[in-house]
């Protein structure tokens, strides 16, 4: 089993005071809310990764089955849009899908307006799968939210929505901070 995080293996807030004297830049509020963050993101994408392992599936093509599986997604996808949405390459979407029809949770349809364009669907296959997988995987995600109440879990995604807005300032190579 995975070591859960321990607070005692990050820096500690007083330390990272310390490195400030040195590194005026240094938050250390924010370095150590960032690496709590990053140790929690990583902990439970272990878990996911675990959970989905134990099922026989990765959880890129969890994510293609799911994409796939919404009532908005009647006549299939184009590999592009998949690709597009879960903003990965149009080559690591190929390799999931033919791991996935491979299995026969997918097939590849001719496009009905472009020949040269397949549309992908799930099959009753990938359908029954998900049917299986989904009661535990729910009650999994329960369990990891199950310490917050209702109240505390939509103060957490207003506070991870707010992080992500930041973003940039760890993409962008041109970016400055906001002065204002």
């Amino acid at each position: 089993m995975p070591e859960l995080l321990l607070l005692r293996e990050l820096p500690r807030y007083e330390m990272l005071q310390e490195k400030a004297k040195r590194y005026p830049d240094l938050d250390a509020g924010a370095v150590e809310a960032t690496l709590v963050l990053m140790r929690v993101a990583s902990d439970v994408l272990e878990g996911f990764g675990a959970h989905f392992a134990r099922n026989g599936i990765s959880q890129g093509r969890y994510m293609v089955l799911m994409m796939l599986d919404r009532p908005c997604v009647s006549n299939g996808m184009l590999p592009s849009e998949i690709a597009d949405k879960l903003g990965v390459t149009r080559a690591t979407v190929t390799g999931l899908l033919d791991g996935l029809e491979k299995d026969g949770f997918i097939s590849r349809q001719m496009h009905p307006e472009d020949r040269r364009a397949f549309c992908i669907e799930l099959t009753g296959k990938g359908r029954d799968f998900l049917a299986d997988l989904l009661p535990e995987h729910y009650r999994r995600i329960a369990g990891l939210m199950a310490h917050l109440d209702d109240d505390e879990r939509r103060q957490l995604v207003g506070l991870l929505s707010k992080v992500s807005r930041g973003q940039n300032a760890m993409h962008d190579e041109n970016w400055t901070p906001d002065t204002n």
